[in-house]
């Protein structure tokens, strides 16, 4: 099972660090992790005159890293984190900076405010698990979800779930329209879909069976998506009306039932903070 050693809190900006800060902080507490703090700072790609200049906005020609550097140190000490905790100031290139990094690490979360570009960029590119942070509250979520749909990928992601949070407040969720056929040539399985095929109730009944048998066994909650409209669709609606505060899911490849897209579109279109892990 994957295994915490170390938290990555990465942030763009003074102004909305405090959130990063605070789940970097429960998280490496938690797990008895170490915490890192990276902090860079995004060049507007446009030159702008002063006046139309956000008050807080350093000037283009560069930034005090020291100074910076400073502040985060001192917002750390008033959310009590541990007084080593190292802090890095970099210039632009989040993606790259945070790609390099974290190049030879295996056993690290990271953590970084939503910014729509950086956020969906960073969650294609690492290998190791990023917490999305889109809600700024300070709280512990209480419905967490794994979208699922039987495959060896998919079950990382429950563990990556397991491992990180309360197993009674995660709920596996799958759609009937999609199986896996376990014999087909390809050794990962196919998904097939049941789009254009009438689904008998003896298919549905066993995948219900099957997913609560799973669910039970890891000690979780399970339910189906009711089909209404796309697979993608469907869970957004899912998890905007069931309260959903956490999504747990792959990044590229990592299952064969909710592809890359839906975690870029929950990116997108939802309130909700997104766990996105790569495949073994």
């Amino acid at each position: 099972m994957f295994k915490v050693k170390k938290v990555l809190a990465v942030i763009n900006d003074i102004e909305s660090m405090e959130p990063v800060l605070k789940k970097g902080i429960a998280l490496a507490s938690r797990e008895s992790a170490f915490l890192e703090v990276m902090f860079v700072h995004e060049t507007p790609i446009f030159d702008r005159v002063e006046y139309f200049r956000f008050k807080y906005e350093a000037p283009l020609e560069g930034i005090d890293r020291e100074k910076v550097r400073l502040e985060v140190v001192e917002k750390l000490g008033k959310l009590n984190a541990p007084i080593d905790t190292p802090v890095e100031v970099f210039l632009d290139d989040t993606v790259d900076q945070v790609l390099k990094v974290t190049k030879c690490e295996t056993s690290m979360v990271i953590l970084i405010g939503h910014n729509n570009l950086i956020a969906k960029q960073l969650v294609q590119e690492s290998h190791l698990p990023v917490l999305v942070l889109k809600n700024s509250k300070d709280h512990i979520y209480k419905n967490i979800v794994v979208p699922f749909d039987f495959s060896e990928a998919s079950k990382t992601g429950v563990d990556l779930a397991l491992k990180l949070f309360d197993k009674s407040l995660i709920t596996l969720v799958h759609d009937f329209r999609y199986l896996i056929m376990e014999d087909y040539i390809d050794p990962e399985g196919m998904v097939l879909p049941y789009f254009d095929m009438e689904i008998g109730d003896a298919e549905e009944k066993a995948q219900r069976n099957e997913l609560l048998s799973y669910a039970q066994s890891k000690g979780v909650n399970s339910r189906f998506i009711i089909q209404e409209g796309s697979i993608v669709d469907d869970l957004i609606n899912d998890i905007k009306n069931n309260d959903v505060d956490l999504v747990v899911s792959g990044s590229e490849d990592a299952n064969r039932l909710f592809f890359r897209s839906v975690a870029l579109e929950i990116l997108s279109d939802t309130s909700t903070d997104i766990l996105v892990y790569a495949p073994k």
